[in-house]
């Protein structure tokens, strides 16, 4: 068998009684070394934790010894499959709490948002994900349902998502909207009548959407106004001046609100981070949420 790579080693001078952290990063983790050694060979031992996912790590042993190496692993295995099995069902307990996010426009349920939502909150939020379109009777019943049947203790809509997480019947539900589209009706005009292909791939198999003129319509049923001031106890905004999609049509819009309606506490955040999460408006967005789990008690 041949010895592992020169940077998964620990140095010759390494004490055996200590974890040694190795300073190299290996695909955006970091990898802990334990040696051990008695009078007769030295065991490896590595533990891989994922940076994005804390919650994610794996444990392995190399051995200098072939035929040892092979028995070492075998018995990691099962020892992980039954740590593997105690989390999950701790995990269960946890997760009867729901996060319900709504994508935006030509997105999906395997959105970058959707998968840091997961990544940062899954270990103990479930995290709802319905795939929704440009239509937004059928895609605000769909919500609607998700939320009657889910009963989520939060509701994140982004984009054209955040317009329908305004328009859902949310109820005393928290809602927080990312850069909505607050005047879907004049924004999607320029989407009419072109094959668009979604940005990432579906659960439901879908890779392309049309917008007709009948479908556009009926965003005229819809009165963004009112809306947020039927909840404007329960929303909260999270705005970029430096959005390249919408403008700033959604800032003047809140201010507008804030101005008009005197609201006294602060419902909406004006960052520069962009239409788009990636990577520094989903560590303001993360802010809001972890301060609207703290404030109403989720934990």
């Amino acid at each position: 068998m041949t010895s592992p790579p020169n940077r998964l080693r620990p140095s010759s001078g390494s004490n055996p009684n200590k974890l040694v952290p190795l300073l190299n990063n290996i695909r955006g983790g970091i990898l802990l070394s334990l040696p051990l050694q008695n009078s007769r060979s030295r065991l490896f031992i590595y533990t891989y934790i994922n940076r994005s996912c804390p919650f994610f790590y794996i444990t392995f042993a190399i051995h200098p010894f072939s035929h040892s190496f092979f028995i070492i692993i075998a018995m990691a295995k099962r020892n992980y499959i039954k740590i593997k099995e105690k989390k999950s069902y701790k995990k269960r307990e946890k997760r009867q709490k729901k996060i319900l996010y709504i994508h935006g426009f030509m997105s999906g349920a395997n959105s970058y948002t959707v998968r840091r939502l997961i990544c940062t909150y899954g270990h103990i939020y479930e995290i709802l994900s319905p795939e929704v379109n440009g239509d937004p009777h059928d895609s605000i019943s769909v919500i609607n349902r998700v939320i009657a049947e889910e009963k989520p203790r939060l509701i994140i809509g982004s984009s054209l998502g955040g317009f329908y997480a305004l328009m859902c019947e949310s109820g005393d539900i928290p809602v927080i909207v990312v850069n909505p589209c607050v005047n879907p009706y004049s924004y999607m005009q320029r989407y009419l009548d072109q094959e668009l292909s979604y940005h990432s791939k579906r659960d439901d198999g879908e890779t392309s959407y049309c917008l007709t003129t009948q479908i556009l319509e009926r965003f005229k049923d819809y009165d963004v106004v009112e809306a947020v001031k039927s909840k404007i106890d329960n929303v909260f905004a999270l705005l970029s001046s430096n959005d390249e999609v919408l403008g700033d049509s959604h800032c003047q819009f809140f201010m507008k609100m804030a101005e008009e309606m005197q609201i006294s506490r602060p419902f909406f955040r004006i960052s520069d981070f962009g239409h788009r999460l990636i990577p520094w408006g989903y560590s303001c967005l993360k802010d809001i949420i972890d301060n609207t789990i703290e404030d109403l008690n989720y934990t």
